[in-house]
């Protein structure tokens, strides 16, 4: 089955609703305390338990049942509009020695730099991700 990434925040916002609702519906009023010093409330350390391990169970359901992952997980080839090759060339042209380590982090990092400045041309990119590693 064809993996599906979906925006991450969207993700996490949605298994931590379901993970919510399955806590009350476990703990009901309890799960909840009121900290009035602090203007807050927060679930028991009991329920903040069920609530880590839960989440989890759902993010792995959604993984391995749905093929459902967050965009963070996607791998660079699939995102990333440059190859390792111009990091490479990059790379050398300011200096730097970089490792595949670097250069898979560069991939990775480039589609955030890139829309931080859309107008900066692919190498100036590539070259701040370098700074940025």
């Amino acid at each position: 089955m064809k993996k599906v990434y979906i925006d991450n925040s969207r993700l996490i916002e949605l298994i931590t609703e379901l993970t919510d609702k399955i806590v009350m519906a476990k703990f009901g009023d309890s799960a909840i305390i009121d900290n009035t010093e602090q203007d807050c409330t927060r679930y028991s350390d009991e329920a903040q338990d069920f609530f880590n391990t839960t989440y989890d169970e759902i993010e792995n359901s959604f993984d391995t049942i749905c093929c459902i992952l967050s965009d963070n997980l996607k791998p660079a080839e699939d995102i990333c509009p440059i190859t390792a090759e111009d990091v490479e060339q990059v790379a050398s042209s300011v200096g730097y020695g970089v490792t595949d380590e670097q250069i898979q982090d560069v991939l990775r990092l480039y589609p955030t730099i890139q829309k931080e400045d859309p107008t900066a041309t692919w190498n100036l990119v590539v070259e701040q991700c370098l700074c940025n590693i």
